[in-house]
């Protein structure tokens, strides 16, 4: 059962490449400007805590950029199930090994998946408002940043338990792994979702991601 687990995380992992891939692609931006700092699209929309913030997915000029969201929304809804998985199989493998704050990991793990498709429902009510020219109300904006900090706070801890474990398990080049992106969430929430601060989030969670495939690997060919 243990190897299945880690079968099964090697196997998401694979998963989140080909949706990362599915997702990317040069965004065709609109005529107005997003959030200083902010390079990336849907990580402007989705740190967005004020109308004027929103400005960017809006107008005629903007119908290409809200197209190419959807089209990452679409394949967003898929995502967590992928990122949270091969988290959760992996360290169902640890726990089934005697590993206990492997447990613990697995539990926040699982929280990430219904805290982010709440979060991307929004998103998708924030775009359709866009659309039809209406202004979002200040309620889905506020639900928009009480959904998205539950995922990133979320992942932030299942990121910490899972370095822990590793740490513990002398797994210390996956610990190193996870924890840089663990702390690069800290510094988003600080800064208050700073632009610069929330790019090089996304960056750091490659190896945040990494790390799991590469720990099932390693634990797979352990004797």
């Amino acid at each position: 059962m243990v190897r299945i687990c880690f079968g099964i995380s090697l196997a998401l992992a694979l998963a989140v490449i080909v949706l990362s891939l599915l997702m990317g692609g040069n965004p065709p931006l609109g005529d107005m400007p997003m959030k200083p700092g902010f390079a990336t699209p849907i990580l402007a929309l989705e740190f967005a805590q004020t109308q004027a913030e929103l400005d960017f997915i809006r107008g005629a000029a903007a119908a290409a950029l809200r197209d190419h969201l959807r089209t990452i929304q679409y394949w967003d809804q898929f995502f967590p199930f992928a990122y949270a998985g091969m988290a959760i199989a992996l360290m169902l493998a640890l726990g089934l090994r005697g590993q206990r704050l492997a447990w613990l990991a697995l539990g926040f793990a699982v929280l990430v998946i219904p805290a982010d498709w709440m979060e991307n429902n929004v998103l998708n009510l924030l775009i359709a408002d866009a659309e039809a020219g209406e202004v979002s109300s200040d309620r889905r904006l506020r639900a928009l940043h009480a959904h998205t900090w539950i995922k990133w706070a979320a992942i932030a801890v299942y990121g910490w338990l899972s370095g822990l474990v590793f740490w513990l398990d002398r797994h210390r080049i996956e610990a190193l792994m996870v924890w840089p992106g663990v702390l690069s969430i800290v510094i988003v929430w600080v800064t208050d979702s700073s632009g610069l601060a929330a790019e090089v989030m996304s960056v750091l969670m490659i190896p945040f991601m990494l790390a799991f495939p590469v720990a099932a690997i390693r634990y797979l060919a352990q004797k």
